[in-house]
C-alpha cells in the first residue's frame, strides 16, 4: 500500500529520489523552524520565569520599603504626639505664667490706686473730722450738672414727683432704686453724672397704673420688649415722646421667701426665657430681631407678650391686688427685666415699710434698708466714683445743648405743655 509519501512518485524512479529528496529538503527545513521555535519557547520561559523571580524581588522590596514607611510614620506621629504634648503643656505653662503675672499687675496696679486713694482723703479731710465725715463732704460737694444735661435731669426729677404723686393718691406701692437710690443717699439728687431716674413697682400696680393713663393727655406709660436684653421695659414718661424726660419702672413680684434656691430657680428661668426667644424661628420673633426695640401696640406685641406670659405665670403669686399677698415673706425681682446678676431678692422686712429720702428738694419711698440696699448693688458707695466719664448716656448730649431741645424740656417742666388733668 502507498503510504502518504510515495504514492506521487511511481512512475518515474528516476524522478522519485528528486522529488522525494526536494520533499526531505522541504521537511526538513519545517523541522528545522519548528525546533528552533522549541528552542524559543524555552529560551521564552526561561526570561519569563527569571521576569517573574525580578517582580518577586521587586514586590517582597517594596514590601519592606512598605514597612519602613509605615514605621517611619509611627515614628513620625509619635514625635509629633509628644510635640503637641509639649507644647499644649508650654503653651498651659505660658498662660499660667501670664495669668500670674497679669494678677501681680493688677494687684499692684490696685495696690497703687488704693494707696493713692488713701493719700487722697487723708489730705483731703480736715483736722476736725473723720474719714467717712471727709467722704460725705466731697459728694455733698460735687458741683452739679450743668447747661442740657442738668435741664435733662430737673426733667426728670419733675416727671418722678409726677409719678410719686399719682401712686400716694391711688395707693400704689414704688421705691426708689438704683441710681436714683443712690443719688438719694449720697448726694440727696442726681448723681451729677447721671440722665436718667429708676424705680420699683410691684407688677399689679403697674397694670393699674397703665390702666389708669391710658387715656391720659400729658402721661403716659409705654412698654417696649427690648430684642437685645430679650425684656420688657417699662417707662412712665409724658405723652409727647419728643420731650426725652422718662422714669425707668422695674418689675418686682411677691414669692415665698428669701433662699438662695429660689433666686437661682428664678436665674435658670430668666436664662429659658432668653433661649426660647433666641431658638424662636416665627415671622413675629424674626420681625422683632429686625426691629429692637418694638412697641407693645405693634402687630407682633401679643405674640412676643404671650412668650413672656407663659414663664412669668411660673411665679408662685402675680394677684392683681396685692393686699392678697401679705402673706408672702420676701419680694422678687421679675423675670421680665433685664438679667441681673447680683441678687435681687429681698425679704419683706428689709424693704416695708418704706422710708422717705429727699431727692432734689423732693422726699420720696425708699427701701428701709436703704443703705444695705445701695452697698449690695455698688459696693463701698463712699470710694472715689468709677463711672464718672464711663456711665452710659440715654440721650445725646450734642442734642441736649440745642436750643430746641432746652426750650422743649424747660417749657415740659413749667407745666405750659400739660392739660389740666385729676388722677
Amino acid at each position: 500500500m502507498d503510504s502518504p509519501y510515495t504514492r506521487n512518485f511511481k512512475h518515474d524512479a528516476g524522478g522519485e529520489i528528486t522529488i522525494r529528496g526536494q520533499y526531505m529538503k522541504n521537511y526538513m527545513a519545517i523541522a528545522k523552524r519548528a525546533y528552533r521555535h522549541i528552542l524559543m519557547i524555552s529560551e521564552l520561559q526561561e526570561k519569563l520565569s527569571a521576569q517573574d523571580r525580578k517582580i518577586q524581588e521587586l514586590t517582597e522590596s517594596l514590601a519592606k520599603m512598605k514597612d519602613c514607611i509605615d514605621s517611619m510614620k509611627d515614628g513620625i506621629k509619635s514625635e509629633l504626639g509628644h510635640l503637641n504634648s509639649d507644647m499644649h503643656d508650654n503653651r498651659n505653662i505660658l498662660n499660667q505664667k501670664i495669668d500670674e503675672k497679669s494678677s501681680v499687675i493688677l494687684g499692684e496696679f490696685a495696690l497703687l490706686e488704693k494707696q493713692s486713694e488713701i493719700r487722697f482723703w487723708q489730705n483731703y479731710k480736715k483736722s476736725d473730722e473723720n474719714e467717712f465725715e471727709a467722704r460725705q463732704r466731697f459728694f455733698n460737694s460735687l458741683p452739679k450738672a450743668t447747661g442740657g444735661l442738668r435741664l435733662l435731669q430737673q426733667g426728670n426729677a419733675y416727671l418722678l414727683k409726677k409719678l410719686s404723686e399719682i401712686c400716694d393718691k391711688n395707693g400704689f406701692t414704688y421705691w426708689l432704686q438704683s441710681g436714683t437710690l443712690l443719688g438719694a443717699v449720697r448726694h440727696k439728687g442726681f448723681v451729677p453724672w447721671d440722665d436718667d431716674t429708676d424705680c420699683a413697682m410691684f407688677r399689679a400696680d403697674i397694670e393699674k397704673l397703665r390702666y389708669l393713663l391710658k387715656d391720659n393727655p400729658d402721661f403716659q406709660v409705654t412698654l417696649i420688649y427690648d430684642w437685645w436684653a430679650k425684656s420688657r421695659q417699662i417707662r412712665f414718661r409724658p405723652r409727647d415722646i419728643s420731650i426725652p424726660c422718662f422714669v425707668d419702672i422695674y418689675i418686682y413680684d411677691w414669692c415665698e421667701n428669701n433662699s438662695d434656691e429660689y433666686w437661682i430657680n428664678q436665674k435658670c428661668k430668666r436664662e429659658e426665657i432668653i433661649r426660647t426667644i433666641e431658638n424662636d424661628s416665627s415671622k413675629e420673633v424674626s420681625f422683632w430681631r429686625e426691629h429692637p426695640y418694638l412697641d407693645d401696640k405693634s402687630e407682633q406685641a401679643p405674640y412676643i407678650e404671650s412668650m413672656f406670659q407663659k414663664f412669668i405665670g411660673l411665679n408662685e403669686r402675680n394677684e392683681f391686688d396685692n393686699k392678697q399677698n401679705i402673706s408672702q415673706k420676701a419680694v422678687c425681682w421679675g423675670l421680665d427685666n433685664f438679667s441681673v446678676n447680683w441678687k435681687r431678692l429681698f425679704d419683706k422686712d428689709f424693704l416695708f415699710p418704706t422710708v422717705l429720702l429727699e431727692y432734689e428738694g423732693e422726699k420720696y419711698s425708699a427701701p428701709k434698708e436703704f443703705l444695705a440696699y445701695v452697698n449690695r448693688q455698688y459696693g463701698n458707695i463712699w470710694e472715689l466714683p468709677h463711672d464718672l466719664i464711663s456711665h452710659f448716656h440715654h440721650v445725646s448730649h450734642e442734642e441736649l445743648e440745642t436750643e430746641s431741645m432746652k426750650q422743649k424740656i424747660s417749657s415740659f417742666i413749667s407745666g405750659e405743655t400739660l392739660c389740666p388733668q385729676h388722677f
